[in-house]
């Protein structure tokens, strides 16, 4: 009987768990000076929306109260790419290959998606070139004309230590 139950609980998960299930996830490998380029060229391209700008209201820590999302704002400094309505962005975390931002006071550069409430995919942000992040951020700088503040870190990573 209990074979029976796990064979039926397996049937479900194969017919419904690939639609409703989706877990994000990339090759932690090196990639070359070219493929960073290309990265870089291709989220710029795909973003609807480019900021630079500091979290203002970070998305909470813990499971959600039911029926919500984490939702982080922005206060926006510079737009180069799309529009934000009154100069703050609500970026929202609506699955595992999007950015948690979970730091109030973070100043960043991200890259967006989305209209209205938007999200911050790693893929756009440059989480597949995991080693080669700071290559990463310089060709999205590159691409924009402007080096971003030494004050800025990478979204979703820890802040800047406190200088003393």
């Amino acid at each position: 009987m209990r074979q029976i139950i796990v064979a039926a609980l397996v049937s479900l998960g194969i017919q419904f768990g690939s639609t409703q299930a989706f877990a994000c996830s990339f090759e932690l490998r090196h990639h070359t000076d070219l493929e960073v380029k290309q990265m870089a060229e291709q989220a710029l391209a795909s973003a609807t929306t480019v900021i630079d700008g500091e979290v203002i209201t970070p998305m909470f820590d813990g499971p959600p109260p039911d029926g919500t999302l984490p939702v982080a704002y922005i206060k926006v400094s510079h737009t180069w790419k799309g529009h934000v309505e009154d100069n703050i962005a609500p970026v929202a975390y609506f699955s595992s290959c999007d950015i948690f931002l979970g730091t109030k006071g973070q100043k960043i550069r991200i890259l967006l998606n989305g209209d209205g409430i938007l999200t911050a995919s790693q893929f756009n942000n440059g989480e597949e070139a995991f080693n080669e992040q700071d290559a990463f951020n310089r060709e999205i700088d590159r691409l924009l004309g402007a080096t971003r503040p030494a004050d800025f870190t990478n979204p979703g990573g820890p802040p800047q230590p406190e200088e003393h």
